[in-house]
């Protein structure tokens, strides 16, 4: 039997919450002044930098996703038995 982890609201956890760093390319010869700030066009690509990725915690608990959006503490995760679909 496989074990399946469930929001105390028995919404599915998806996965885990992740902080990611990236560069957002911008346009070139896009930079100007608007309103006395700098301002620029992103030319629509972000690179992820992947080795930077970290799990989110709080208070030394993994941060976990559901698939209703909302974020559940690891010791909030209900677990149960279930018989994989095939």
């Amino acid at each position: 039997m496989a074990k399946f982890a469930y929001a105390p609201n028995g919404s599915p956890i998806l996965g885990t919450l992740e902080n990611l760093t990236g560069r957002a390319e911008i346009r070139d010869g896009s930079f100007r002044m608007e309103d006395g700030a700098l301002a620029f066009d992103h030319a629509g690509e972000t690179e992820v930098f992947w080795d930077g990725q970290e799990t989110v915690s709080r208070d030394g608990k993994t941060v976990f996703l559901a698939a209703d959006g909302n974020e559940v503490l690891e010791d909030q995760i209900v677990l149960e038995d279930k018989e994989r679909a095939s």
